[in-house]
């Protein structure tokens, strides 16, 4: 499986740096200084000095207090807090933010699990949140190697995956290929649900990638992934793992078979389409 030995790191929160300047010690005589010269005050007397002190601590607090709070809520909306992992809207920010500082291209990844449904229908819903909690952590764990992100796409069984390339590498598409085909391996792997009583053989997942260039959109690269999953699922029954790469085709094939069925809606099924195992040219 593919290692990625780039120095690239995940984007960190925007807050660290606002938190880092407030958390900065005001009790030096610099900033009395400039605060007297904004002011335009007289020089503080030891009484004052305090005063000054004590109120910009206070305010500090407070400020301290608020950026909390509302890191708490940006977190919340961002993540889904069933699963520990970003939800669409925060994995679309980190991973744009990620893409637009990237030096070298991405592999974006989208994961639908096979055979997701039998499990909630067969043991009940407590299972199939803990299969849902367990792909998650596989996905969070195998992206964090690689310095990338994962997130969990709605509220399904959909989930992507982007990981910067390594700088390394002379064969940038069998790398990203077997990079995708090494997370589908991990999420494969048997479910050990001991609390619930279950072993679980049956999860497999097929995947759609593309090879998005550094600044890309995420949107544009995650609707190109999404028209190689429709080409992976449309394989399901011959191959239930398989990793389709976007190619032009994969969009001229789903917007014709949508013309042809009347329906312009993005989850209309591609036909049969074969998997890409050579490098590019």
């Amino acid at each position: 499986m593919p290692q990625n030995t780039t120095n690239s790191t995940a984007p960190t929160s925007p807050y660290a740096s606002v938190r880092g300047g407030f958390a900065a010690s005001v009790n030096d005589d610099t900033f009395v200084a400039e605060m007297r010269k904004r002011l335009r005050a007289p020089a503080p007397t030891a009484r004052s000095r305090e005063e000054l002190y004590t109120e910009v601590e206070y305010l500090r607090e407070l400020a301290l207090r608020a950026l909390d709070i509302a890191e708490e809520a940006d977190h919340d909306a961002t993540h889904d807090l069933d699963l520990g992992i970003y939800n669409r809207t925060g994995f679309v920010r980190a991973a744009q933010r990620l893409l637009t500082n990237a030096a070298r291209p991405c592999v974006l990844a989208v994961f639908d699990l096979n055979n997701f449904k039998p499990v909630n229908d067969r043991h009940g819903h407590a299972a199939g949140d803990a299969v849902l909690v367990e792909v998650a952590q596989r996905l969070k764990i195998y992206a964090s190697f690689r310095d990338g992100l994962a997130g969990r796409l709605g509220r399904g069984d959909e989930f992507g995956l982007i990981l910067p390339t390594p700088a390394d590498t002379d064969r940038l598409y069998t790398w990203c290929l077997d990079a995708a085909d090494g997370a589908a391996w991990h999420l494969a792997k048997p479910y050990d649900l001991d609390s619930l009583g279950f072993y679980l053989t049956s999860i497999s997942a097929c995947a759609g990638l593309t090879i998005a260039e550094p600044r890309t959109l995420l949107e544009t690269a995650l609707l190109e992934a999404d028209d190689a999953l429709y080409a992976a699922k449309a394989n399901k029954a011959s191959e239930p793992t398989g990793v389709v790469a976007f190619t032009p085709q994969h969009r001229r094939t789903r917007q014709g078979t949508a013309r042809r069925a009347g329906d312009t809606h993005p989850t209309t099924q591609l036909a049969a389409s074969e998997r890409v195992f050579k490098a590019a040219a």
